[in-house]
């Protein structure tokens, strides 16, 4: 088996079945091309929900979060105890 291409029979080639017959090298090619093409779109729209999905991660992480200062005279009096 080889890549990018489909499996047939020997008996196929040698008596001529209409997938045979109907075989075109040039409208293969351009159909793979297409393929590729449409794989490499969904690929692009993947990658942008991603990116969209991460910045509303962050903008909610943003909003929901509050920074503190560490204070160290709270820790001294919870390990003095």
């Amino acid at each position: 088996m080889v890549y990018g291409s489909e499996a047939v029979l020997p008996t196929d080639l040698e008596y001529g079945s209409p997938r045979v017959q109907a075989y075109d090298k040039n409208s293969c090619k351009t159909f793979q091309e297409d393929a590729l093409d449409q794989l490499d779109e969904a690929r692009d729209v993947a990658l942008l929900h991603s990116a969209k999905y991460q910045q509303a991660l962050r903008q909610y992480h943003a909003r929901r979060i509050r920074g503190r200062a560490l204070v160290f005279e709270k820790f001294k009096e919870c390990s003095i105890r």
